[in-house]
């Protein structure tokens, strides 16, 4: 799951691939999304909901 936040966002995957380590998005992403959905809610997009 990537960070909403455009400073963000990949940010970090990149860094790791650049370094040669092998990264794969998405791994449990709806256990994240469930853990973290009091602070995805509060930093929602008002336009999208995401």
């Amino acid at each position: 799951m990537l960070d909403r936040d455009p400073h963000n966002a990949g940010a970090g995957i990149e860094i790791l691939r650049q370094a040669g380590i092998e990264v794969t998005v998405g791994l449990l992403e709806a256990q994240a999304r469930q853990d973290l959905h009091p602070h995805l809610r509060e930093r929602a997009c008002p336009a999208t909901g995401y």
